[in-house]
């Protein structure tokens, strides 16, 4: 469950981060500098991927088990 959520976060956190950007002075018209400047926008996606990955290691376990 809490894998879940985490993966969700991920999701919700992309959209904060990409709103972060477009904040930054200049917005996307500038979007060479203020994606170094601002939030990065592979964390969250990556942080959404570790959760997938857990979630398909406990199905692996659970499979192995029983």
């Amino acid at each position: 469950m809490l894998l879940s959520l985490t993966g969700a976060l991920g999701a919700i956190g992309t959209a904060f981060h990409v709103y972060g950007v477009q904040r930054n002075m200049g917005g996307w018209r500038n979007w060479s500098q203020n994606l170094f400047a601002g939030p990065p926008l592979p964390a969250p996606p990556a942080f959404t991927g570790l959760s997938i990955a857990g979630l398909g290691m406990l199905r692996l376990i659970a499979a192995r088990r029983g």
